[in-house]
């Protein structure tokens, strides 16, 4: 839940955010509650939009669930709760999350296709040391496969470079 969307939620009003990782979030591993919004791939972003505008009741049921959320899961009172939790080694296990496990690659804040061009320069101009993935080696494949390169000739590496 972005900023705009929290300041809507303290308003009571619902929210429709878009992102790639609805097309599959059991990409991110963990036990964490969803805030409550509209979450959207961006492809389905204006239908969605559409069917959030013609029904009323599911704008208030939205609107009133974000308002709840950030007054009871985000509040200053149990904001600093879990921080103090945090500070006495209190800490459930259901927080830790270990970002080796996550392969979700398209959180870039650009669109797909543009987010993949990006990574394919990066990996042709300096190969995938670049990533800066080394010690995740699963997760650089992943970056690899999903930019469309698998390991750069040292031919291509150069010709960029150049």
């Amino acid at each position: 839940m972005a900023g705009l969307a929290i300041e809507a939620a303290q308003l009571g009003k619902p929210a429709l955010v878009g992102g790639y990782l609805a097309r599959a979030q059991n990409l991110i591993s963990g036990n964490w509650r969803m805030p409550p919004s509209r979450f959207v791939d961006p492809e389905k972003f204006e239908a969605a939009l559409e069917a959030l505008v013609v029904d009323t009741e599911a704008r208030r049921s939205l609107g009133d669930a974000a308002l709840n959320f950030v007054e009871s899961s985000w509040s200053c009172e149990a904001v600093a709760g879990r921080a103090i939790s945090c500070l006495k080694g209190e800490i459930p296990d259901e927080w830790w999350f270990d970002p080796s496990a996550t392969t979700y690659l398209q959180g870039c804040g650009l669109d797909e296709t543009e987010g993949r061009r990006r990574v394919r320069e990066l990996v042709d101009a300096y190969g995938k040391n670049a990533l800066g993935l080394d010690d995740k080696p699963s997760l650089t494949g992943a970056f690899l496969d999903w930019a469309g390169r698998r390991e750069p000739t040292a031919a291509n590496v150069q010709a960029t470079r150049a």
